[in-house]
């Protein structure tokens, strides 16, 4: 079994980067790269990037309630 996964107060930088982190494991081509143990109270664009495969260069991540985290034209994105 499983251990449990802690629970962070909504909308902590550690509850933004559990869901981010549970998003790659699941849909992230480099899934097998990800690190065990992330440092989850990073800033979440700075999670991110901490966490992402070397060769990915496609990835992003924003967050629609900061324009200053838009992408012109994404094609992909894990929304947050």
């Amino acid at each position: 079994m499983l251990p449990d996964k802690p629970v962070y107060p909504a909308g902590s930088n550690e509850a933004v980067n559990q869901w981010t982190l549970d998003s790659l494991r699941r849909y992230y081509f480099w899934n097998t790269s990800l690190p065990a143990s992330p440092d989850m109270s990073l800033e979440p664009q700075a999670f991110f990037r901490s966490v992402l495969h070397k060769d990915d260069r496609f990835s992003l991540l924003y967050d629609p309630n900061d324009a200053t985290t838009a992408y012109s034209q994404p094609s992909y994105a894990l929304r947050i």
